[in-house]
């Protein structure tokens, strides 16, 4: 790319609104004002043609009717340019200035701000490098009190950048080359012509605070007229499917906010704490019993056991999970909880009527390890649906021996959760979530049975009330990483 700049006036001698100042050969395309209101759009082609003539008197400037249409539909590019979804107006501009074989592309859109039908207009202006497809510079400029003055300003910023290229450019060419350091440059800069401008406008700002503007919808009618267009469909130039791009299009966000949510879970490291009560397996029953001889009082028949019955408790939950894929996320588990063991100690003499026994009551901590399946679909959404399964390893609490009785160990279960429930991101760190479900058991050992001896008429036998177990909870996860990116 070569230009030349033939100097007439210098910068800092204030010329004239409308006096040219130098000419670049640069091809320049200013694309057509997007209106942020149909009512504007009268306002902004006003506008646009009365920029692209002062750029005609200093630049190599390429006029939109030159441009290619999109010959299929029937639409040129003007068309193209009012009907650029929200946020994508640079994305639009740079479209054409790829098919104007251009240069350099400026282009606007034009909104009021906040105050009703007297508030000032301003412009939301975009220089774009076509030759890198990279954004340079966006800044606003307000259109009052002198409108002249801002589209000069417009035009001598623009001339600034392309001085700024040059240097840049100069910077690249040298052995060492920094790209940090280069990009640093490029932002100096852009700060310094963007304070130019500003000192000679008297306001530029870096975004405009205006009224919200309802946006149509992109119907998939409208998308599917691509099919037969022989240019590249706007889908596959952003790496989605249609359905995707149809999303996208109405969500409002930009392009790089809707990859990043696309990543979603990702390579993700996510820590997860949560709290909640239910009921379920998770209480024991322990029985021993002794038979003594009725001569010589020695102990001829012992019967323990230790079963798992079901009962209310409070439980805890950490669990640690890696993102596999956007939606799915798999996961390490420990958990608590709490419970109760009854425990019903009994010695009877052989021959004589049996007495019986109080029971006494002990609390108990239990504590549950496994794995875990998350899946989290919605992710462009804050509030999302989430289904949660895995199966986990429960043990229960032993009995140590005693007088006459030997050490009963603890029970285990096998269990199988189903854990629907749903979340919410209050930032994107932090995720507040909710889960109510079921732990069904698969296996183990849920009674521990030790018998030595007999005499016993009737020896104590497991009652076996227990069943599956139920569970809600409520928690905080917290996302880190990305720990790596799958393609």
């Amino acid at each position: 790319m070569i230009w030349v700049v033939v100097p007439v006036l210098a910068w800092g001698q204030d010329p004239a609104p409308d006096e040219p100042t130098t000419f670049t050969f640069d091809q320049v395309l200013v694309t057509t004002f997007q209106a942020s209101d149909a009512s504007l759009q009268a306002e902004a082609n006003r506008l646009h043609a009365a920029l692209t003539t002062r750029f005609q008197q200093t630049h190599n400037t390429i006029d939109m009717a030159e441009v290619q249409g999109f010959q299929v539909h029937d639409y040129g590019p003007d068309v193209y340019m009012r009907g650029c979804p929200p946020g994508e107006y640079p994305g639009c501009a740079l479209v054409l200035g790829q098919r104007a074989l251009s240069d350099w592309v400026v282009g606007a859109t034009l909104a009021q701000e906040i105050g009703g039908d007297d508030a000032p207009h301003v412009l939301n202006v975009h220089v774009l490098d076509v030759t890198s497809a990279r954004e340079v510079t966006q800044f606003t400029v307000p259109l009052s009190p002198d409108e002249n003055a801002a589209l000069q300003g417009i035009v001598h910023l623009f001339a600034d950048v392309l001085e700024g290229a040059a240097t840049l450019r100069d910077m690249r060419m040298t052995p060492d080359a920094d790209e940090a350091a280069i990009e640093a440059a490029r932002r100096q800069l852009m700060a310094g012509y963007l304070e130019e401008l500003e000192a000679e406008l008297g306001q530029v700002v870096p975004s405009p605070d205006l009224e919200p503007v309802d946006t149509p919808k992109v119907t998939k009618e409208e998308l599917s007229q691509f099919d037969d267009d022989a240019d590249i469909p706007p889908w596959e130039r952003t790496g989605m499917g249609q359905r995707e791009f149809l999303r996208y299009s109405n969500s409002g966000k930009d392009l790089d906010t809707w990859r990043r949510e696309g990543r979603g879970r990702t390579g993700e490291l996510v820590l997860r704490v949560a709290g909640g009560f239910g009921g379920g397996p998770w209480h024991q029953n322990y029985v021993a019993q002794l038979l003594r001889s009725g001569t010589t009082l020695e102990p001829i028949h012992t019967v323990q056991f230790v079963e798992v019955i079901n009962g209310a408790t409070a439980t805890g939950e950490l669990e640690v999970g890696v993102g596999v894929l956007p939606v799915l996320e798999l996961s390490v588990l420990a958990g608590m909880h709490t419970g109760r063991t009854t425990l019903a100690v009994d010695e009877d003499v052989e021959g004589q009527p049996a007495i019986g026994s109080n029971p006494t009551v002990t609390s108990i901590n239990t504590y549950h390890y496994g794995l875990r399946a998350t899946l989290a679909p919605w992710v462009h959404s804050r509030a999302r649906p989430t289904i949660t399964t895995g199966v986990s390893l429960w043990t229960g609490a032993g009995i140590p021996a005693g007088n006459n009785f030997s050490r009963v160990n603890a029970p285990t279960l096998m269990l199988w959760s189903v854990l629907p429930g749903g979340e919410f991101e209050a930032s994107p760190l932090v995720t507040i979530f909710t889960r109510a479900g079921v732990d069904v058991p698969l296996g183990g050992s849920p009674t521990i049975e030790l018998s030595n001896g007999e005499g016993m008429t009737a020896p104590p036998a497991p009652s076996g009330q227990r069943g599956p177990g139920w569970i809600l909870q409520t928690g905080v996860q917290v996302h880190l990483g990305p720990l790596f990116r799958l393609p």
